[in-house]
Parts: structure tokens; sequence; C-alpha cells
């Protein structure tokens, strides 16, 4: 039986971690093994149940509880995504509360991962999601008026007006002018 041990530093909370090992065993060749290893986070979250709010309305007050074991040595932030909603947090230790919003007129269900991260080691993280349903009002958006098409400008005409024609008479008698001075 062989004892080991490894030290597990904080940059490696909450990461997978491979462990090999090499050896040589008297009579086999070079023996190798490898471990995949999960180092567990020293934040633990509770599960948040799954939620209901209305379309167009805010759902307040969400709250998020957690225990880091680390002692309190570094703050931690919560942070809320999911697809069509966004999310005010109220603090971040344990027992902050969050609000959420769907987008305006979506109505359906969408998936909300609320996260707790430590701030000195990001990856030192626990999740929970939970399934939001957004109960539709009945009522269908407006739809935009259409846009009325740009229509392009006319361009303005040289006629010169109702004197227009005018101009012409006097352009061509001065071509005829000219056309008696020749002869």
């Amino acid at each position: 039986m062989v004892n080991m041990q490894a030290e597990v530093t904080d940059e490696a909370l909450g990461v997978n971690q491979t462990v090999t090992l090499a050896g040589d065993i008297e009579g086999i060749a070079n023996a190798h093994a490898e471990q995949m290893i999960s180092v567990a986070s020293n934040i633990i979250m509770s599960a948040i149940s799954d939620k209901m709010v209305d379309e167009n309305t805010t759902l307040e007050g969400i709250v998020v509880n957690y225990a880091d074991n680390d002692g309190g040595v570094s703050a931690n932030t919560i942070t809320v995504t999911g697809d069509n909603i966004t999310a005010v947090v109220h603090g971040h230790t344990s027992g902050s509360t969050f609000d959420i919003t769907p987008v305006t007129d979506f109505w359906g269900e969408t998936m909300v991962t609320v996260t707790v991260a430590d701030n000195l080691f990001p990856n030192d993280m626990s999740s929970t999601t939970f399934m939001l349903t957004v109960n539709s009002d009945g009522v269908e958006p407006t739809s935009p008026a259409p846009e009325q098409p740009i229509e392009p400008e006319t361009p303005k005409s040289d006629s010169g007006g109702s004197l227009g024609f005018l101009s012409l008479l006097a352009l061509a008698g001065f071509g005829l002018g000219r056309r008696r001075k020749t002869h």
C-alpha cells in the first residue's frame, strides 16, 4: 500500500484535476495511472425552487442561501443569468435577494442560473438552476405601424415656370435674326 498526499491550492478549488502516477514496479515496465479528481468548492448553495411570474411583471425577493467554508477570507459575488430575463441582485452575502424581470412580451419557460463565486478565486464557485415560468397575460403585443416608404423627390422642372415659353420664343427670334444678317 502506498500513501500519497497532495496539497490543493486555492486556484484548484472547484476545478477537476488530473492526477498522474508513474512508478517502477519490480519485474514490470514503468507503470502509469491517471485519475480525475473533482476538487470541491468552498461554496455550497441551497437549491432554489422553480418560480412563476406573470408576463410584463417583476418577480421580487428571491433569496440566495449559501455557505462559504473559507471562513470569510474573501467576499463573494452573486450573478443571475438566463435567456429572456434581466436580474437585479441586492447584495452578495448569504441571504441576499434578487429580482427577475422577463423581457417585454415574453412568456413561456426559461432556465435561470444563480452562481456564487469567490472574488479572489473565481473558479471557487457554486451554481444552482431553476425553471422560471412566465404566464401569458393573454394580450398579444401590438405590431409597430408599418413604415411608410420614403418617396424620392421629383426633380424640379427647368422649364422656367409659366413664362418658360416666352424664353423659347425669344431664343427662336434671336436665331432668326442672326440668320438674316449672314445673307
